[in-house]
């Protein structure tokens, strides 16, 4: 019987894992689409393949999982405001489960999309608090609350707070993105040094990354601007 309960916790433990990779992947590629070709597509294919992730749930966490679904096709279809209703009674009715935690991240990106900044905030910081063990939604929360003080006229800070989640995980694609994103403030605070340093890093040090590729580019670009500029 105890063998039993083993095998059930670690297959709840992987269907756990799939939900978040699924979560994980359709913010990715809402967000950053324009990077990859058929992102759209992508996203379809994300949607469709929840169906597999509901059949292999629990009781409980199949519910859950279908609202999931649900929630992602009302935003699909337009439906906004009903879509974020219905993430906020997950959160509470399906409170503990993983797509209560998924659902948090995803209704605090929509607040801070609409410039809620405060009601954003405070769902990435509730998350970090409740939820916060599974490494890219922890990423998700602190780059949120990054993104925040940007938006609020704080873009250095927001630059060291993105070079800090790049700290914390050094050569994966999160540490990527986050330097990414910090090179982005510099340029925008006209700090072209510190950007071009960034943008350097990320084309050496994350070389198997699409973003790589974006880096050598925008440098490339620049570098030849200011070329033609002293000419």
């Amino acid at each position: 019987m105890s063998g039993e309960s083993r095998k059930l916790r670690k297959e709840d433990l992987r269907e756990d894992e799939f939900l978040e990779w699924l979560m994980k992947a359709v913010e990715y590629v809402r967000a950053r689409y324009p990077i990859f070709l058929g992102g759209l597509i992508a996203v379809v294919l994300i949607i469709v393949g929840a169906d597999q992730v509901i059949k292999s749930q629990a009781r409980g966490r199949e519910k859950a999982a279908a609202e999931m679904g649900r929630v992602l096709m009302m935003e699909d279809s337009g439906d906004r405001a009903e879509a974020r209703r219905a993430m906020q009674d997950i959160i509470e009715e399906y409170a503990g489960t993983p797509a209560a935690g998924q659902m948090m991240i995803m209704l605090a990106n929509r607040h801070s999309s609409a410039g809620e900044y405060d009601t954003a905030r405070q769902l990435y910081e509730r998350y970090l608090r409740q939820y916060g063990d599974t490494p890219m939604l922890v990423f998700a929360a602190r780059s949120g609350l990054a993104a925040i003080l940007e938006a609020q006229g704080q873009p250095e800070q927001a630059a060291l707070e993105y070079l800090a989640i790049e700290q914390k995980y050094p050569g994966s694609l999160q540490a990527a993105l986050a330097l990414w994103e910090a090179a982005q403030c510099y340029g925008r605070m006209g700090q072209m040094q510190q950007r071009h340093e960034l943008l350097d890093r990320l084309m050496r040090e994350y070389d198997h990354l699409p973003l790589s590729g974006r880096a050598r580019a925008a440098l490339a670009m620049e570098q030849g601007s200011n070329v033609q500029r002293t000419q």
